[in-house]
């Protein structure tokens, strides 16, 4: 079938992992808006006793809980929390329109959005214009006009939306305006106009700070899926960062969980493969966790990268001949493996020799794919080269101790093979680098 495949894969559990986190994750911001309509609808109750509003509890997830069924769970939440939010606007409806019992009409003084403004209501206050008039006759101020009452009327109940939907904030600029009021008729216009504005601004700032917390929230939980090294500096910045920086994190914070599932795709693939190599008898000693970038390597530079001495392959030796084995190499998102053969083996230069192992081995590869898409991965095989190709050799270093004592071959690395390491490398950082080259032998050749 091949002479050399690349192996390209796709970690299905890492898919479910990923769907499950950002289900977590949403949940985390679900709990956040049921806390804060929590208060808001407490805020209600306690001003007003019977004016209240129930709340949806959001359902708590179990550690095993699949991705079915936390999606139950947000989609539950979702639709709870919107009938919730509806009820506790309602509330505070009542609420403010309660706040100005002897108004005509009081029409909530903004959309329940919070993002427009309603005609001022006509309506007189909560306000006992006998003790007015009682102290107009002891020398204070005269008896208030219907149209003053009204005024007042209105900004009681823009505070009073104000204190119900944002509990907890500083009303002190609204409670200056309304303490302003009692002026002349165009002053306090003006003064309601006023307060009216800075009411609703207040309303909207509130929101998109919630609409921050949330997120934050969210980018708490999926901070613990960012690389082991990186994941407490993350939650710290993401817990310290101003509202207006936490959208910048979100960036940050996605990037280096993709980062993490990828290398754990990649883990499980090259896992997967090995342990199905192993299965069929390759001899796989050392196993390919040493060709996968750690961490630190990971954030290093290309060149950096490069520069290591090791070779980045290793070679299972094939339980079809003593004299070939398998390379494998891992790039980013692919394997590459391909049959080849020991240097200086007895059989040097047998095309039909290397072309049954080659058969056999990709044989053996149909075998991997199917076992390793039982183990929740799938691999593709591509790019194959047909067999009969004559095999690469490389030196007796490269493969297993064990492979070499059952061939008979010393287990002693060639003298020259360090230099041949350390030219290979220097090589190899100069092409990353588009330094000119010069032509040196690999050190598989």
């Amino acid at each position: 079938m091949s002479s050399s495949v690349t192996i390209d894969w796709r970690a299905v559990r890492e898919r479910e992992r990923q769907a499950c986190l950002a289900l977590r994750a949403e949940l985390a911001q679900l709990q956040a808006r049921e806390k804060r309509l929590r208060l808001r609808s407490e805020a209600v109750s306690a001003a007003y006793g019977k004016v209240r509003a129930d709340v949806y509890h959001v359902g708590r997830a179990h550690g095993s809980a699949d991705s079915a069924e936390l999606g139950r769970l947000v989609s539950e939440a979702r639709e709870g929390l919107a009938r919730s939010e509806a009820a506790v606007d309602r509330a505070i409806g009542s609420a403010s329109q309660k706040r100005a019992q002897q108004a005509a009409s009081t029409p909530a003084w903004t959309s329940r959005s919070g993002s427009g403004l309603a005609p001022p209501p006509r309506a007189a206050a909560d306000i006992d214009v006998g003790q007015r008039a009682a102290a107009a006759a002891h020398g204070g101020k005269p008896p208030m006009a219907q149209q003053d009452i009204s005024v007042l009327a209105e900004a009681e109940t823009v505070l009073e939306e104000c204190r119900l939907r944002c509990p907890g904030a500083d009303l002190s600029e609204l409670t200056g305006l309304r303490a302003g009021l009692g002026g002349s008729p165009l002053h306090d216009q003006t003064a309601l106009q006023d307060l009216r504005i800075r009411g609703a601004q207040l309303i909207q700032r509130v929101k998109r700070l919630n609409e921050l917390e949330d997120q934050r929230q969210r980018l708490f939980v999926l901070a613990e899926d960012a690389p082991v090294a990186e994941r407490a500096r993350l939650r710290r910045t993401v817990a310290d960062a101003r509202p207006e920086d936490v959208p910048r994190l979100d960036r940050v914070v996605t990037a280096a969980v993709q980062r993490a599932s990828a290398e754990r795709a990649r883990t499980e693939a090259v896992s997967a493969v090995q342990r199905s190599l192993e299965e069929l008898g390759y001899d796989v000693q050392g196993g390919f966790a040493s060709l996968l970038p750690s961490e630190e390597l990971a954030q290093e530079p290309l060149v950096a990268r490069a520069a290591q001495v090791e070779p980045p392959f290793r070679v299972a030796a094939s339980p079809h001949s003593a004299d070939h084995g398998l390379r494998v190499r891992v790039g980013e998102d692919q394997l590459y493996l391909s049959v080849v053969r020991r240097a200086g083996s007895a059989g040097h230069g047998t095309s039909r020799a290397d072309t049954e192992v080659q058969e056999l081995t990709c044989q053996d590869l149909l075998t991997v794919a199917a076992t390793a898409a039982g183990q929740g991965v799938t691999i593709t095989l591509g790019n194959a080269q047909a067999p009969g190709r004559p095999a690469p050799e490389l030196a007796a270093e490269h493969w297993p101790r064990t492979a070499l004592e059952q061939a008979g071959s010393p287990a002693v690395a060639d003298r020259d093979a360090d230099e041949r390491h350390r030219r290979w490398a220097a090589q190899e950082q100069q092409r990353v680098t588009g330094q000119p080259q010069v032509r040196s032998r690999r050190p598989d050749q």
